[in-house]
């Protein structure tokens, strides 16, 4: 009995898996649709490939984890699955990180809210654009190049003004207090 029960949910498990893509490539449900998903949003609502962001939504369907989609091209990746709250005062909160898919190019992306155990015609989908990575390491072979530690920036010369500064006052001091002599 027990190994009929458990085939069984393996057997639903698969298909709904199977279905859950094909439903991302329906179209994104309706303004209407944002209260069953609990008000979702995206924090932030860019990044580089590879970055993260957050998915939250308060107060969307109790019963159910909620499904997080990236729509490439028509081609669905699930990024993951968040679970809801089933508590007094948070019930149907969720809220989770997920990761931009590494090969994302810059672009405008759908990410897709899906609730895998209702049978939903559309998923509710919110906006992500992929912006170009911010290069953080720009100085690195130059300072290398000349035995610095690359946590500093270059070196400008600016330094060499503080000592000449030094002599030229002294000079002047010198020079004023030489001509009050007189």
């Amino acid at each position: 009995m027990k190994v009929k029960i458990l085939t069984i949910f393996t057997l639903v498990l698969l298909i709904s898996a199977a279905l859950a893509p094909a439903a991302m490539a329906l179209p994104c449900g309706t303004g209407t649709d944002s209260a069953f998903y609990g008000n979702p949003f995206l924090s932030p609502i860019q990044g580089a490939a590879g970055s993260s962001f957050t998915v939250t939504g308060t107060g969307g369907y109790t019963y159910s984890n909620v499904q997080v989609w990236w729509d490439n091209d028509g081609t669905p990746v699930l990024l993951g699955t968040l679970v809801t709250s089933s508590s007094v005062l948070e019930r149907g909160n969720y809220s989770g990180p997920v990761t931009v898919p590494a090969g994302a190019a810059v672009g405008t992306y759908s990410v897709g809210l899906l609730y895998p155990e209702i049978d939903t015609a559309t998923s509710f989908c919110l906006p992500f654009t992929v912006v170009a990575a911010v290069r953080t390491d720009a100085y690195t072979p130059a300072l290398a190049a000349q035995g610095e530690t690359p946590s500093v920036l270059p070196s400008t010369g600016l330094m060499l003004l503080v000592p000449a500064a030094g002599l030229v006052s002294a000079a002047a001091g010198a020079a004023i207090f030489r001509k009050r002599r007189q």
